[in-house]
């Protein structure tokens, strides 16, 4: 994982080279553009990266708690957690994945169980 822009000068940092270089190692890059969505130009495509990752309340001004996830091929990332929408047909016990970015939604947390 790297930042695009630096949060303490600002200085926006070789994301493409580093993207490059996790490639050719067989790495995923995971960018992190929250201090720099809103400030400068994101092409995901130019950056090279697997995903980016930002949040809307920095320089998009949104609200709090909101973000986002862009992911170039969801075949790299597993769910950690499964939910009632991960999975293709899960009242039948499919081991798919759903193909889209619902397999990540893993529902409400049972906060009171922790």
């Amino acid at each position: 994982m790297i930042s695009l822009v630096s949060c303490k000068t600002g200085d926006v940092l070789p994301v493409r080279e580093a993207c490059r270089i996790a490639r050719e190692a067989g790495a995923i890059s995971i960018v992190d553009a929250a201090q720099a969505l809103g400030q400068v130009r994101v092409d995901v495509d130019d950056l090279g990266a697997d995903a980016v990752v930002t949040l809307g309340h920095k320089w998009l001004h949104g609200p709090l708690a909101t973000g986002g996830f862009w992911v170039r091929d969801l075949a790299l990332f597993a769910p950690t957690r499964l939910g009632w929408r991960s999975r293709l047909d899960l009242p039948t016990g499919s081991r798919d994945y759903n193909p889209n970015a619902t397999r990540f939604e893993t529902g409400t947390v049972d906060a009171a169980a922790f």
